[in-house]
Protein backbone atom coordinates (compact mmCIF):
# COMPACT_ATOMS: atom_id res chain seq x y z
CA UNK A 1 0.00 0.00 0.00
CA UNK A 2 1.07 3.59 -0.51
CA UNK A 3 2.29 6.03 2.08
CA UNK A 4 -0.84 8.13 1.59
CA UNK A 5 -3.11 5.22 2.55
CA UNK A 6 -1.12 4.47 5.70
CA UNK A 7 -1.16 8.16 6.61
CA UNK A 8 -4.93 8.21 6.14
CA UNK A 9 -5.40 5.26 8.48
CA UNK A 10 -3.09 6.75 11.08
CA UNK A 11 -4.93 10.08 10.94
CA UNK A 12 -8.21 8.20 11.30
CA UNK A 13 -6.86 6.41 14.35
CA UNK A 14 -5.69 9.69 15.87
CA UNK A 15 -9.13 11.23 15.34
CA UNK A 16 -10.82 8.19 16.85
CA UNK A 17 -8.53 8.24 19.87
CA UNK A 18 -9.12 11.91 20.61
CA UNK A 19 -10.94 11.00 23.77
CA UNK A 20 -7.96 8.76 24.65
CA UNK A 21 -10.13 6.01 26.10
CA UNK A 22 -11.59 2.63 25.26
CA UNK A 23 -11.51 0.98 21.84
CA UNK A 24 -10.70 4.23 20.03
CA UNK A 25 -7.38 4.52 21.86
CA UNK A 26 -6.79 0.79 21.30
CA UNK A 27 -7.19 1.27 17.56
CA UNK A 28 -4.63 4.07 17.56
CA UNK A 29 -2.05 1.93 19.34
CA UNK A 30 -2.67 -1.09 17.12
CA UNK A 31 -2.30 0.67 13.76
CA UNK A 32 1.42 1.21 14.28
CA UNK A 33 1.95 -2.55 14.81
CA UNK A 34 0.27 -3.63 11.54
CA UNK A 35 2.06 -4.29 8.27
CA UNK A 36 0.99 -2.59 5.04
CA UNK A 37 -1.34 -5.40 3.94
CA UNK A 38 -3.11 -5.39 7.29
CA UNK A 39 -3.48 -1.62 7.28
CA UNK A 40 -4.93 -1.72 3.76
CA UNK A 41 -7.50 -4.31 4.83
CA UNK A 42 -8.35 -2.26 7.91
CA UNK A 43 -8.83 0.75 5.67
CA UNK A 44 -11.11 -1.23 3.33
CA UNK A 45 -13.26 -2.31 6.28
CA UNK A 46 -13.35 1.22 7.71
CA UNK A 47 -14.45 2.64 4.36
CA UNK A 48 -17.35 0.17 4.09
CA UNK A 49 -18.41 0.73 7.69
CA UNK A 50 -18.32 4.47 7.10
CA UNK A 51 -20.83 4.26 4.25
CA UNK A 52 -24.46 5.11 5.01
CA UNK A 53 -26.81 2.18 5.52
CA UNK A 54 -30.58 2.08 5.13
CA UNK A 55 -32.10 0.71 8.31
CA UNK A 56 -35.71 0.11 9.35
CA UNK A 57 -36.31 -1.07 12.93
CA UNK A 58 -39.71 -2.21 14.13
CA UNK A 59 -40.51 0.14 17.04
CA UNK A 60 -42.56 -2.64 18.66
CA UNK A 61 -39.57 -5.01 18.85
CA UNK A 62 -38.72 -5.61 22.49
CA UNK A 63 -35.49 -7.36 21.50
CA UNK A 64 -33.94 -4.87 19.10
CA UNK A 65 -32.88 -2.14 21.48
CA UNK A 66 -30.21 0.37 20.41
CA UNK A 67 -27.25 -1.68 21.69
CA UNK A 68 -28.48 -4.80 19.89
CA UNK A 69 -29.02 -2.90 16.65
CA UNK A 70 -25.61 -1.19 16.76
CA UNK A 71 -23.75 -4.46 17.28
CA UNK A 72 -25.75 -6.42 14.70
CA UNK A 73 -25.39 -3.65 12.12
CA UNK A 74 -21.61 -3.55 12.67
CA UNK A 75 -21.43 -7.33 12.16
CA UNK A 76 -23.24 -7.06 8.82
CA UNK A 77 -21.02 -4.20 7.69
CA UNK A 78 -17.80 -5.93 8.72
CA UNK A 79 -18.86 -9.11 6.93
CA UNK A 80 -19.63 -7.37 3.67
CA UNK A 81 -16.41 -5.40 3.82
CA UNK A 82 -14.61 -8.67 3.05
CA UNK A 83 -17.26 -10.95 1.50
CA UNK A 84 -19.57 -10.89 -1.50
CA UNK A 85 -21.54 -13.80 -0.07
CA UNK A 86 -24.27 -13.38 2.57
CA UNK A 87 -23.77 -13.98 6.27
CA UNK A 88 -24.25 -17.73 6.78
CA UNK A 89 -26.11 -19.49 9.59
CA UNK A 90 -23.08 -19.76 11.89
CA UNK A 91 -22.25 -16.11 11.28
CA UNK A 92 -25.86 -15.22 12.06
CA UNK A 93 -25.73 -17.17 15.31
CA UNK A 94 -22.53 -15.40 16.35
CA UNK A 95 -23.91 -11.97 15.42
CA UNK A 96 -27.19 -12.64 17.23
CA UNK A 97 -25.45 -13.73 20.41
CA UNK A 98 -22.99 -10.83 20.31
CA UNK A 99 -25.83 -8.32 19.81
CA UNK A 100 -27.83 -9.88 22.63
CA UNK A 101 -24.85 -9.66 24.97
CA UNK A 102 -24.32 -6.03 23.95
CA UNK A 103 -27.87 -5.43 25.17
CA UNK A 104 -26.94 -6.84 28.56
CA UNK A 105 -28.87 -10.10 28.10
CA UNK A 106 -27.61 -13.42 29.43
CA UNK A 107 -26.73 -15.46 26.36
CA UNK A 108 -25.45 -18.99 25.81
CA UNK A 109 -24.96 -21.38 22.93
CA UNK A 110 -26.89 -24.63 22.85
CA UNK A 111 -25.01 -27.38 24.74
CA UNK A 112 -23.60 -28.80 21.49
CA UNK A 113 -23.83 -28.50 17.72
CA UNK A 114 -26.00 -31.61 17.73
CA UNK A 115 -28.58 -30.15 20.12
CA UNK A 116 -31.97 -30.56 18.48
CA UNK A 117 -34.31 -27.72 17.63
CA UNK A 118 -32.70 -24.64 19.24
CA UNK A 119 -29.37 -22.86 18.78
CA UNK A 120 -28.99 -20.23 21.51
CA UNK A 121 -30.52 -19.20 24.81
CA UNK A 122 -31.18 -15.50 25.40
CA UNK A 123 -32.59 -14.24 28.69
CA UNK A 124 -33.81 -17.75 29.49
CA UNK A 125 -35.60 -18.25 26.16
CA UNK A 126 -34.49 -20.84 23.61
CA UNK A 127 -34.11 -19.46 20.09
CA UNK A 128 -34.00 -21.41 16.83
CA UNK A 129 -32.02 -19.38 14.28
CA UNK A 130 -32.47 -19.94 10.55
CA UNK A 131 -31.20 -18.29 7.38
CA UNK A 132 -32.58 -18.01 3.86
CA UNK A 133 -30.92 -16.60 0.78
CA UNK A 134 -31.48 -18.73 -2.32
CA UNK A 135 -31.95 -17.04 -5.67
CA UNK A 136 -35.41 -18.63 -5.90
CA UNK A 137 -36.68 -17.29 -2.56
CA UNK A 138 -39.96 -15.39 -2.51
CA UNK A 139 -40.01 -12.03 -0.77
CA UNK A 140 -43.45 -12.64 0.71
CA UNK A 141 -42.99 -16.34 1.61
CA UNK A 142 -40.36 -17.83 3.93
CA UNK A 143 -38.84 -21.28 3.57
CA UNK A 144 -37.16 -23.41 6.24
CA UNK A 145 -35.37 -26.09 4.25
CA UNK A 146 -34.70 -28.20 7.35
CA UNK A 147 -36.66 -27.65 10.51
CA UNK A 148 -35.19 -30.89 11.80
CA UNK A 149 -33.70 -34.15 10.67
CA UNK A 150 -36.25 -36.96 10.84
CA UNK A 151 -34.83 -40.37 9.93
CA UNK A 152 -38.08 -41.94 11.14
CA UNK A 153 -39.86 -40.74 8.00
CA UNK A 154 -38.39 -43.67 6.06
CA UNK A 155 -39.98 -46.22 8.41
CA UNK A 156 -43.49 -44.79 8.50
CA UNK A 157 -45.47 -46.85 5.96
CA UNK A 158 -49.03 -45.81 6.77
CA UNK A 159 -50.94 -42.57 7.20
CA UNK A 160 -51.65 -43.44 10.83
CA UNK A 161 -47.99 -44.00 11.64
CA UNK A 162 -46.91 -40.81 9.86
CA UNK A 163 -49.59 -38.84 11.67
CA UNK A 164 -48.80 -40.23 15.12
CA UNK A 165 -45.04 -39.79 14.74
CA UNK A 166 -45.54 -36.23 13.51
CA UNK A 167 -47.64 -35.46 16.58
CA UNK A 168 -44.86 -36.80 18.79
CA UNK A 169 -42.33 -34.71 16.90
CA UNK A 170 -44.31 -31.47 17.11
CA UNK A 171 -44.83 -31.84 20.85
CA UNK A 172 -41.09 -32.34 21.32
CA UNK A 173 -40.34 -29.33 19.12
CA UNK A 174 -42.80 -27.05 20.89
CA UNK A 175 -41.38 -28.14 24.23
CA UNK A 176 -37.84 -27.20 23.16
CA UNK A 177 -38.24 -23.90 21.28
CA UNK A 178 -39.55 -20.57 22.54
CA UNK A 179 -38.83 -18.33 19.53
CA UNK A 180 -37.77 -18.72 15.90
CA UNK A 181 -35.83 -16.01 14.05
CA UNK A 182 -34.79 -16.03 10.41
CA UNK A 183 -32.21 -13.79 8.74
CA UNK A 184 -33.21 -13.43 5.09
CA UNK A 185 -30.88 -12.16 2.39
CA UNK A 186 -31.50 -10.99 -1.13
CA UNK A 187 -30.06 -8.31 -3.33
CA UNK A 188 -30.82 -6.24 -6.36
CA UNK A 189 -27.63 -6.04 -8.42
CA UNK A 190 -24.79 -5.86 -5.86
CA UNK A 191 -26.78 -4.20 -3.07
CA UNK A 192 -27.21 -6.57 -0.08
CA UNK A 193 -30.53 -6.49 1.73
CA UNK A 194 -31.32 -8.31 4.98
CA UNK A 195 -34.54 -8.93 6.89
CA UNK A 196 -34.73 -10.21 10.45
CA UNK A 197 -38.08 -11.99 10.73
CA UNK A 198 -39.66 -13.81 13.65
CA UNK A 199 -41.85 -16.79 12.83
CA UNK A 200 -44.31 -17.17 15.71
CA UNK A 201 -43.97 -20.55 17.39
CA UNK A 202 -47.76 -20.59 17.57
CA UNK A 203 -47.77 -21.30 13.82
CA UNK A 204 -46.47 -24.78 14.58
CA UNK A 205 -49.18 -25.46 17.11
CA UNK A 206 -51.55 -25.69 14.15
CA UNK A 207 -49.87 -28.95 13.13
CA UNK A 208 -51.71 -30.53 16.05
CA UNK A 209 -54.98 -30.04 14.15
CA UNK A 210 -53.98 -32.20 11.18
CA UNK A 211 -56.01 -35.32 10.51
CA UNK A 212 -54.74 -38.82 9.73
CA UNK A 213 -56.02 -38.42 6.16
CA UNK A 214 -53.63 -35.48 5.65
CA UNK A 215 -50.79 -38.04 5.77
CA UNK A 216 -52.08 -40.40 3.07
CA UNK A 217 -49.13 -39.57 0.80
CA UNK A 218 -45.70 -41.13 1.42
CA UNK A 219 -44.27 -37.59 1.33
CA UNK A 220 -47.11 -35.30 2.37
CA UNK A 221 -47.06 -31.56 1.72
CA UNK A 222 -49.84 -30.25 3.89
CA UNK A 223 -51.19 -26.72 3.59
CA UNK A 224 -52.20 -25.10 6.87
CA UNK A 225 -54.68 -22.23 6.51
CA UNK A 226 -54.17 -18.87 8.18
CA UNK A 227 -55.80 -15.43 8.25
CA UNK A 228 -56.81 -14.68 4.68
CA UNK A 229 -54.03 -16.84 3.23
CA UNK A 230 -52.31 -20.15 3.85
CA UNK A 231 -50.11 -19.92 6.93
CA UNK A 232 -47.50 -22.44 5.81
CA UNK A 233 -46.91 -25.81 4.18
CA UNK A 234 -45.75 -28.69 6.39
CA UNK A 235 -43.65 -31.25 4.51
CA UNK A 236 -42.26 -34.69 5.33
CA UNK A 237 -39.32 -34.98 2.94
CA UNK A 238 -38.53 -38.65 2.39
CA UNK A 239 -35.66 -37.96 -0.01
CA UNK A 240 -33.56 -36.22 2.65
CA UNK A 241 -35.26 -37.57 5.80
CA UNK A 242 -36.10 -34.13 7.12
CA UNK A 243 -39.01 -31.90 7.96
CA UNK A 244 -39.36 -28.83 5.76
CA UNK A 245 -41.59 -25.84 6.32
CA UNK A 246 -42.44 -24.05 3.10
CA UNK A 247 -44.52 -21.10 1.93
CA UNK A 248 -44.63 -19.37 5.32
CA UNK A 249 -46.68 -16.21 4.91
CA UNK A 250 -44.43 -13.29 5.88
CA UNK A 251 -47.49 -11.12 6.47
CA UNK A 252 -48.38 -13.43 9.38
CA UNK A 253 -44.88 -13.14 10.87
CA UNK A 254 -43.07 -10.24 12.58
CA UNK A 255 -40.41 -8.28 10.68
CA UNK A 256 -38.11 -6.91 13.40
CA UNK A 257 -35.64 -5.10 11.15
CA UNK A 258 -34.37 -4.52 7.63
CA UNK A 259 -30.93 -3.40 6.47
CA UNK A 260 -29.82 -2.34 3.00
CA UNK A 261 -26.04 -2.09 2.75
CA UNK A 262 -23.96 -0.16 0.21
CA UNK A 263 -23.15 -1.82 -3.10
CA UNK A 264 -20.30 -4.29 -2.78
CA UNK A 265 -17.54 -5.12 -5.22
CA UNK A 266 -17.47 -8.54 -6.90
CA UNK A 267 -13.67 -8.47 -6.70
CA UNK A 268 -13.50 -8.54 -2.88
Amino acid sequence: MGAEERLLVERLAIDLSAENAGPRADLFSLVHRLDDSQVKKLLDVARVMGEPIEEVINPSSELLKSAFVSEFRARLQAHHATHTTPLDRLGFENAFMSASRASGLDTAEAPSRTTRFYDVTVAGERFALKTEGSKAMKKDRLHISKLSEAAWIQDMRSARKRHDKTMEFIEEFLGAVDRIFMLRFYRASLTPHYELVEIPVSHFERVRDLAVSDFDSDAPRIRIPGKGADLLEFQLDRSDSKITIGKIDKAQCVVHAEWTLPQIEESI
